[in-house]
């Protein structure tokens, strides 16, 4: 239950002679705080990104159309073993390693048989998380694999210094954590049963990002111990590697500690065993403590649920922005198309991850066809325009964009301003809003004080933005702006500029300020810069948001007074458009920017 923010638990369970689980090592928020404040930072800004996609559950971003949309997990399960045969000893089997997958299918998705042990009051808290973990069938070079490496050893036990994930130090290294839940399994030395690494921390070690299992607690058959013979021991840990924290708040009994959800009861301090329902601390209520949650430390058989707020946490990793957001990427994706479809062309799924019965469909001016992993889109006659491809394989979807033949009316000005600099020409700032490559422009421009003045070329180029000056001084001008794009289809499109646009003479009229977004479009960092509209004025950056085409905020920075350029990253965000907004004291300013 939240009772303060950020108090930090490290993810270490161990046991007593396997009889007791006890917590290995703890996290200090306060003493983080001083010994590594870029660490601590990092946590406090994690947990103000879960706040915000709690805030806005609903729209959350990113590729999870709504807050239901299953997640799949590819793992990888590295056993280090010391030359036992296959299946005995540390060598463990097929089988284990897949009761394992069974069970956090199950107790991730309330599954798990003993729900029923949930006590009613609980029960109205509990709930799925709607994540689907897989043995990975692709490894990082693009080869069929089971998701299980074998490695021998002569290391006999490993402990909590992450010696395990290395090769050179007998252990094994990780497969890329952006595309893989990485899971070590052998002995581990003081009877630990197992530790991960927190999400926060993914940024800054991703080679060592993943869960740490002891052999004889990992599954449920096959070499396995009681009491942490039933598997609750890797759910455990892929919790904490979700974010989540021990439920007691790690605070030593003293109520004063948070797991930042607050659906679980205030609890004073861990549980061990399997107490009687109910038992509590902490004054909190007839209901007591929350003892069968699978972030206690009870024996096996006695955890049974998950909480509605412990899912919002765990499915933030996966959101727009989240330390998790690339996995979703990596199990099912439609392969960017950036051409436009002039008469038929090919699009395809990259990293299935072993998902099979693929069906393809389209809305728009094109046909498709294909029931495995690409499917050829065909144009319908001369038609123009731009359709949305679905590939869809059980409950997992994936939608994307491409543009038909000349991609008829999809151009729009989303900037028409005219600046004035004093002893300078009037300059025009626009945007060809497409969000779709492989286009071309010319920028034109007409002085409309003459009705024979022609059009004259501005600019040309593949970039979809133009900044050219207009003319000297000599008072207040009309001018028509007029772009022409083409694509491969080779059919040209031309736009004019809704009406006259009103020039006026550089005598200190106020004019808005002008908002600017380079490079644009781009596949990493872009530049958000604001000048003043008028000689001699200030604009200032106070607030800067980015927002997807569903008006969801995606990441938003403050400022004090003094700012005029920050930059912001896109190069998690998936192909396509979205609008950085900036508020200057007085009013928002967008343009939009568009990811490659």
């Amino acid at each position: 239950m939240k009772k303060q923010m950020l108090t930090f638990a490290a993810t270490i369970m161990a046991v007593a002679a396997l009889g007791q689980r006890e917590c290995a090592s703890t996290f200090n928020a306060a003493e983080v705080q001083v010994s590594d404040p870029q660490r601590y930072q990092r946590f406090v800004q994690l947990e103000q990104f879960v706040q915000n996609y709690r805030n806005e559950l609903l729209a959350p971003g990113g590729r999870l159309i709504n807050a239901n949309g299953i997640v799949v997990i590819p793992v990888v399960v590295h056993i280090l073993h010391n030359g036992e045969p296959l299946g005995t000893g540390r060598n463990i089997s097929v089988a284990q390693i897949q009761s394992q997958m069974d069970v956090l299918n199950e107790d991730f998705n309330r599954l798990n048989a003993d729900r029923v042990n949930t006590p009613a009051p609980f029960a109205a808290v509990a709930a799925s998380t709607v994540l689907e973990f897989r043995l990975a069938c692709i490894d990082p070079d693009g080869n069929p694999t089971t998701g299980i490496t074998r490695r021998q050893t002569t290391v006999t036990g490993f402990n909590e210094n992450n010696d395990i994930k290395f090769t050179a130090n007998g252990g094994e290294n990780a497969w890329p954590a952006t595309k893989y839940l990485n899971i070590w399994v052998s002995q581990l030395l003081n009877n630990l049963l197992g530790y991960a690494q927190f999400p926060a921390d993914f940024a800054t070690k991703p080679q060592t990002d993943g869960v740490v299992i002891n052999t004889k607690s990992f599954g449920r058959v096959g070499n396995v111990t009681a009491p942490y013979n039933v598997g609750r021991t890797a759910t455990h840990e892929v919790g904490h590697w979700l974010n989540l924290r021990h439920i007691w708040g790690d605070d030593g009994g003293t109520c004063d500690g948070t797991d930042l959800c607050d659906d679980t009861p205030n609890q004073g301090n861990y549980h061990l065993g399997c107490p009687g329902f109910p038992t509590g601390s902490c004054s909190n209520g007839p209901n007591g403590d929350m003892f069968m949650n699978y972030m206690d430390y009870t024996d096996d058989r006695c955890m049974n649920l998950f909480t509605n707020d412990q899912r919002i946490r765990m499915r933030a990793m996966f959101a727009s922005g989240g330390p998790r957001e690339a996995m979703v990427y990596s199990t099912f994706n439609i392969d960017p198309l950036y051409t436009a479809v002039c008469s038929n062309a090919t699009v395809q799924l990259t990293n299935p991850a072993c998902l099979t019965g693929v069906s393809w469909s389209i809305t728009g001016p094109a046909t498709i066809a294909g029931s495995g992993n690409s499917a050829v889109v065909t144009r319908t006659g001369s038609q123009n325009g731009t359709a949305t491809v679905t590939a869809a394989s059980g409950n997992y979807t994936e939608s994307r964009d491409i543009v038909i033949g000349t991609g008829a009316n999809l151009i729009n000005f989303t900037q028409k301003q005219i600046t004035c600099v004093a002893g300078k020409p009037y300059f025009y700032g626009a945007v060809a809003d497409i969000p779709y490559s492989g286009f071309t422009y010319s920028w034109y421009s007409k002085d409309e004080s003459n009705p024979n003045n022609p059009f004259i070329l501005r600019q040309t180029g593949t970039e979809n933005t133009a900044d050219f000056p207009l003319g000297n001084n000599r008072g207040n001008r009309y001018y028509t702006i007029r772009v022409v794009a083409n694509n491969t289809c080779g059919t040209i499109q031309t736009v004019n500029g809704d009406g006259y646009l009103y020039a006026p003479a550089c005598n200190g009229s106020a004019l808005r300020p002008v908002i600017s977004a380079f490079p644009n479009p781009a596949m990493a960092d872009v530049a958000i810069s604001i000048e003043p509209g008028e000689p001699g004025a200030a604009a200032y950056m106070y607030n800067l948001e980015l927002v997807d085409k569903m008006g969801t905020v995606l990441e938003r920075k403050s400022y004090h007074a003094g700012v005029k350029t920050a930059t912001i990253s896109i190069s998690k965000l998936s192909p396509g458009f979205y609008i950085a907004r900036v508020f200057t004291g007085e009013e928002w300013l967008t343009i939009q920017v568009i990811k490659k």
